[in-house]
């Protein structure tokens, strides 16, 4: 809002602000240079004028840990990284494959072993 007047005294550019808004004075202060202006001040230049938001009733915090109670923490890590940067889904993945290698390995051995001794 620019509003363009002559008035220089704070109450009364805040008291034109109410008739033409509809805003009681007590909801709106005027600001200038990022302080508040009291009633009796003239003001050369431009102001802002700032309106009052009454807080709500509260219980955020009750809400939060009301909702944090009902939310199951993951165990699933892996997504996350090691120091050296590496994914730990492909560090674990890497482990299960050696794993099934060696076990393929060794049944192979195993059945190469049974083969020879049918022979």
């Amino acid at each position: 809002l620019l509003l363009k007047t002559n008035v220089e005294k704070c109450l009364e550019i805040k008291q034109l602000i109410s008739q033409k808004f509809g805003l009681s004075s007590n909801e709106i202060y005027l600001e200038k240079d990022g302080r508040r202006l009291s009633a009796d001040v003239n003001i050369s230049g431009v102001a802002q004028c700032r309106v009052r938001v009454l807080g709500g009733k509260g219980g955020f915090g009750s809400m939060l840990r009301a909702i944090g109670a009902q939310i199951e923490k993951t165990t699933n890590r892996e997504a996350c990284r090691d120091l050296s940067g590496r994914r730990l889904r492909d560090i674990n993945e890497e482990k299960r494959l050696k794993a099934v290698l060696e076990k393929m390995g060794d049944l192979e051995r195993e059945s190469q072993e049974r083969k020879k001794t049918e022979n």
